[in-house]
C-alpha cells in the first residue's frame, strides 16, 4: 500500500506516533486535535474512546500549516 507511513509502516496512527512524525509532545497532538480552528484531522470510532490519525491525512494537514498556527 502506497499510502503506508515509511517510518511507522502504519497506515492510522496514534497520538503519541503522530507526536514523533511531526516532532511535538502528545499532549500537544491532543491540544491540535480538538482545537476549533484547523485541527489535526482525527477519527474517533463509534463506541470508543480511541481516536487514530489517518497519516496521508496528517501530511497534507501539516503541509499547510504556518509555525504561527501551531
Amino acid at each position: 500500500v502506497k499510502d503506508i507511513d515509511e517510518q511507522t509502516g502504519k497506515l492510522f496512527l496514534r497520538a503519541r506516533e503522530v507526536a514523533n512524525l511531526l516532532g511535538f509532545n502528545t499532549d500537544k497532538v491532543r491540544e491540535l486535535t480538538y482545537r476549533e480552528e484547523d485541527p489535526i484531522p482525527a477519527i474517533k470510532f463509534p463506541h470508543s474512546k480511541q481516536i487514530v490519525y489517518y497519516q496521508p491525512a496528517i501530511y497534507e494537514w501539516a503541509a499547510h500549516q504556518k509555525p504561527f498556527n501551531i
